[in-house]
């Protein structure tokens, strides 16, 4: 199939295409660098842009799964932890004790 497609598209222009799939009501998306999908029309109109929380405390956009459950677009479950949230619990689920990560975390704090 894709010999026969390559061969059938291969003169056409993306933005011709788009036009074509446009036409035909027809979803489709560019492929696009990842910074790009910020002024994506078509993210921007459909809220298909989430907020998530930086490292830093700071705000960015990420994209959604392109699909509807019951009518409505699945959104951002959790933000990502920041530096050090869970180390606790993560340590205590590897099997260290309390006094064990006391000591990681003077270690860390040492110059």
């Amino acid at each position: 199939m894709m010999p026969l497609l390559r061969a059938h598209l291969a003169g056409r222009s993306a933005a011709d295409l788009g036009a074509v799939f446009e036409a035909g009501e027809l979803p489709f998306a560019p492929i696009v660098r990842p910074e790009q999908l910020f002024d994506d029309p078509h993210l921007n109109a459909t809220g298909g842009l989430a907020p998530v929380r930086m490292n830093d405390g700071s705000e960015s956009r990420v994209p959604l799964m392109p699909f509807t459950l019951g009518g409505r677009r699945p959104g951002l479950r959790l933000q990502p932890p920041l530096l050090g949230e869970h180390s606790r619990e993560l340590l205590r689920e590897l099997g260290y004790g309390d006094e064990d990560i006391a000591a990681f975390q003077a270690a860390q704090t040492r110059p």
